[in-house]
């Protein structure tokens, strides 16, 4: 692939981190929220879009994570709930507005969406990379693992809405959708027809990644739980994809999340 010297590179993550709770034992937050935090060291994203962080999860990685800011907001209105931030490298890009919608009938307040189990939100910045002043969106998600009218809807709202928020800008989607290729959502957010925007899905940008493609849920058991992809970076399609993988890298023998972490270089011309 031929790059242009003004070209701009990005790299992306998409990590469901897994939320603190006690019940999961062995796998609870604090056995492994220092190899995450190596992980995300190693790999060092421009962009991270992280899904069930809970606040005291967001402390702990706004403190370990020095190089990074975030935006982000609560899911519901208890402060300590869910939230679906993004972080982003604050030496690389200025932070030039920022909000967050509901995925439901209300979404510009709290709320849940038709037949979903839980409030769900889309969290989203306007970013200026600060050496060449080019303008992107991120838009970071977690659609509803229950209600599939739910899950639908989302698609919709979440693409009616990049087009009214993003103009004529570039932007990248990162999320757990719950949903995976096979299903009438992925059909839905990807397709172009009766639609203002169009999503590519960013694992599918050549021959040898669409083969390889691998699960990004794992329940903390590579034996018997491993299901997927159900996690994605989508984009605007002319942005241009150099690399993609899942990270299904264990750190000390340990699963840092239930999910894997999915990560892209991102070409913008």
């Amino acid at each position: 692939m031929l790059i242009m010297l003004n070209t701009l590179i990005i790299i992306v993550m998409s990590f469901n981190i897994r939320l603190d709770i006690q019940s999961d034992g062995i796998n609870s937050w604090d056995n492994r929220k220092d190899i995450l935090i190596d992980l995300l060291k190693e790999y060092s994203p421009d962009f991270l879009g992280m899904q069930e962080v809970r606040k005291n999860q967001l402390v702990y990685l706004k403190e370990k994570l020095s190089e990074y800011d975030y935006i982000g907001i609560s899911r519901s209105e208890d402060v300590e709930d869910e939230h679906s931030p993004i972080f982003f490298k604050k030496d690389k890009f200025s932070l030039i507005s920022s909000n967050t919608f509901w995925l439901s009938e209300t979404p510009d307040k709290s709320s849940k969406g038709w037949d979903a189990a839980f409030n769900r939100i889309v969290s989203w910045g306007k970013f200026k990379e600060m050496k060449s002043d080019k303008i992107l969106f991120v838009f970071n998600t977690h659609f509803d693992h229950i209600g599939l009218r739910a899950r639908m809807e989302s698609v919709k709202l979440l693409k009616k809405k990049i087009a009214e928020i993003t103009g004529n800008e570039d932007y990248i989607v990162t999320g757990d959708f719950n949903f995976d290729p096979n299903s009438d959502f992925y059909k839905l957010i990807t397709s172009k027809e009766n639609s203002e925007i169009a999503l590519i899905d960013v694992s599918q940008s050549d021959e040898t990644t669409r083969k390889n493609i691998k699960p990004t849920f794992n329940g903390f058991d590579l034996q018997n739980r491993i299901i997927g992809p159900i996690d994605f970076i989508f984009a605007k399609p002319n942005i241009s994809v150099q690399e993609y993988k899942v990270i299904s890298t264990l750190y000390k023998g340990r699963f840092p999340s239930d999910h894997f972490p999915i990560i892209a270089k991102l070409i913008f011309n």
